[in-house]
């Protein structure tokens, strides 16, 4: 799925396209819930692939 990008005007979109790409890989909790303390080497890895996946979805302007 090609997600667009966030430019400050289209969040209801972009946060539905956002969320359903996040369900499809399940990383979708780690932007739901806290990460618990001590997370797993796969947790630590999954929480940075959400992290990656938002930040690289976000516009540069």
């Amino acid at each position: 799925m090609e997600l667009p990008k966030f430019t400050g005007e289209n969040f209801a979109i972009w946060e539905r396209k956002v969320e359903m790409h996040l369900k499809e890989c399940g990383l979708l909790r780690y932007i739901q819930q806290p990460m618990l303390p001590d997370p797993t080497k796969k947790q630590k890895k999954r929480a940075y692939r959400t992290a990656s996946i938002l930040c690289s979805n976000l516009s540069d302007d």
